[in-house]
């Protein structure tokens, strides 16, 4: 998902200066402050009552837009706008001694049936996106050139076809599906799925797309970190 905004929560520094030390450089004197503390949160929602309290002068980093619509949610900071990113998933391609099903090109291709883009920037960012099909987004100067080649693979949420796909991927490497659940050599077929936990929206992103999976009949190993 490419986000064309997001939000960045911070209360300003307060500093107490003497009147003498505005009279030196600050290759003489140093810089204004003496310590900076950095803290890690994973919720951002204990990020957001510390600033508040006043335990925190800065937070930095993008805010849930549902967390500060309202003037009330907003009493006690500041917020400002930033420039946005992008959200995407990473799958291992690479061929081993235990069976990949990413290593299958189709297979691969496929999941782009499974995500549904829409939910993500409607629901998880609030509508401050676009959905991507590539990685060049629709702002991209080179998109123009790549439009027609990329509406002709009608990528939408549409698990139905990735499970058709899919199916038809894992049987032709002579994988079975039992009772539901895909084995390969008569073991069931596992992923091992990496979901970060520092940022809301990538955490829902990956349990969605692990729910997804496990629809289709994978074992799906979550590991957040």
């Amino acid at each position: 998902m490419s986000d064309m905004k997001f939000c960045l929560v911070f209360l300003a520094t307060i500093l107490f200066l003497s009147p003498f030390m505005l009279h030196y450089s600050f290759a003489e004197k140093g810089t204004f402050v003496d310590e900076v503390k950095f803290i890690q949160y994973l919720d951002e929602n204990t990020a957001l009552e510390e600033v508040r309290n006043g335990n925190l002068d800065i937070y930095f980093f993008r805010v849930s837009s549902d967390r500060i619509e309202s003037d009330k949610a907003r009493e006690g900071i500041q917020v400002f706008e930033s420039t946005g990113g992008s959200y995407s998933m990473l799958v291992n391609p690479s061929i081993s001694d235990k069976f990949n099903p990413f290593s299958i090109t189709e297979l691969r291709f496929a999941l782009n049936y499974l995500i549904d883009r829409n939910l993500i920037v409607n629901e998880l960012i609030g509508g401050y996106g676009n959905a991507m099909i590539s990685n060049y987004g629709i702002f991209s100067a080179d998109y123009l050139s790549i439009i027609e080649e990329l509406e002709s693979f009608h990528f939408k949420y549409n698990p139905a076809l990735a499970d058709e796909i899919i199916s038809r991927e894992l049987e032709g490497a002579g994988a079975e599906k039992i009772d539901g659940l895909w084995h390969y050599n008569g073991k069931q077929i596992e992923i091992t799925f990496f979901i970060r936990s520092d940022d809301p929206v990538r955490k829902s992103i990956g349990e969605i797309l692990s729910s997804e999976l496990e629809k289709i009949g994978f074992k799906v190993n979550k590991d957040f970190g």
